[in-house]
């Protein structure tokens, strides 16, 4: 009989949370473990179907709200989890992915009144709005006898405060021989009719508040006034998309900045660029850092950053409280560097995603052992 797990997430979009889970549903004992997901919101994913295609499922929790007085309506949360394992009985384990105590608290609370009960709480980030709040229902999910994992030091801290050393870092391991440096794959330029000599400056990931994009192009804008053969791809999609475009049309960046949208092909980019720019506001440890690192890409990345992501020396931290001509810089001198092949390197420090979903199986199989 299968060990059901069942992971939580808003939507199995292309995001650097998701794509761990993606890598490890790629490589789990699926003869062993039936690994599902149950999402927040009902729309259609990036990974849906090859989700489907590798023999797992997406449920939906119910999108009715019962709640309707502002504040207490996120109590809904704490309903729909627990209406949602009332129905579905047959999952074991409820692995939560999330960054915030307020609605870990909810989902916990919804789940263990439905009667789960192995629960792991998985820390994705070292920030979130809210802190006060997060801080309030850090407090009280300290109080519940869950299981505890980070994907980080920094991010078992922000979640757990105190019972921080209870965490089980789950390294962010990635398929690394897909991200071996490969000076063929440059010829993806060609797509957008950027020059082999032109400086191409890359960045990965979600167009919201924490990527930060508002200084990053500030940041290029520089770089521009430094080198005018130089371009920025934005690799993403999310909810500022439209102000990031009217942000590139005020700094008279149009014709110098492309929006990629959401790709299949990271890894081909990431030969591609000549070095990442990634002055986040805060992160967990950045998926695409490590995928980055994989392929000898430079990184120049803000200091907010847990240093436990610099795993090779193509990661440049600087503070974000540097004027942007000085990380123009920085950014002109990085993509100088010779790039070599950093794969053993990381797989030395285990960040190959084979020894990740090999400690989650693992993880997994105690919780059989007791049930």
């Amino acid at each position: 009989m299968k060990i059901r797990v069942i992971n939580s997430v808003s939507c199995m979009d292309r995001a650097g949370q998701e794509t761990l889970l993606m890598n490890i549903l790629r490589n789990i004992n699926r003869n062993e473990f039936q690994y599902d997901f149950v999402c927040s919101k009902t729309k259609k994913g990036d990974y849906d179907e090859e989700i489907f295609q590798l023999g797992s499922n997406i449920l939906y929790l119910e999108e009715k709200k019962w709640i309707k007085i502002k504040f207490l309506s996120h109590f809904n949360t704490m309903i729909k989890e627990y209406r949602f394992f009332r129905k579905h009985k047959e999952y074991q384990i409820y692995h939560i992915h999330n960054y915030h105590a307020f609605s870990s608290f909810l989902q916990i609370m919804g789940a263990k009144l439905a009667g789960v009960k192995y629960i792991y709480l998985h820390s994705h980030n070292t920030n979130a709005p809210h802190p006060k709040l997060h801080l309030l229902f850090r407090f009280l999910c300290n109080r519940l006898k869950i299981n505890r994992l980070a994907c980080s030091e920094a991010a078992a801290r922000w979640m757990y405060g105190s019972k921080w050393k209870e965490a089980g870092v789950i390294k962010n391991g990635i398929i690394l021989d897909n991200f071996r440096y490969n000076s063929s794959w440059r010829e993806l330029r060609k797509e957008f009719d950027i020059h082999d000599d032109t400086l191409l400056v890359g960045h990965v990931g979600r167009f919201n508040y924490q990527k930060n994009h508002k200084f990053l192009l500030e940041i290029f804008s520089k770089i521009v006034q430094k080198n005018s053969n130089s371009k920025l791809i934005l690799i993403g999609t999310g909810e500022l998309e439209k102000e990031i475009k009217e942000r590139i049309l005020n700094l008279n960046l149009n014709d110098k900045v492309i929006l990629a949208g959401n790709r299949s092909d990271v890894n081909k980019w990431l030969s591609c660029f000549d070095v990442m720019l990634f002055p986040s506001l805060h992160e967990g440890l950045s998926v695409v850092l490590v995928e980055a690192q994989a392929a000898g890409l430079p990184c120049v990345v803000s200091d907010t950053n847990s240093e436990e992501v610099i795993l090779t020396e193509y990661i440049k931290f600087l503070s974000l409280e540097l004027p942007a001509d000085q990380w123009a810089d920085e950014v002109i001198a990085e993509s100088s560097r010779v790039r070599l092949s950093t794969t053993d390197i990381l797989r030395n420090k285990g960040y190959d995603i084979v020894e990740t979903t090999h400690v989650l199986e693992n993880l997994y199989r105690r919780c059989r052992l007791s049930l």
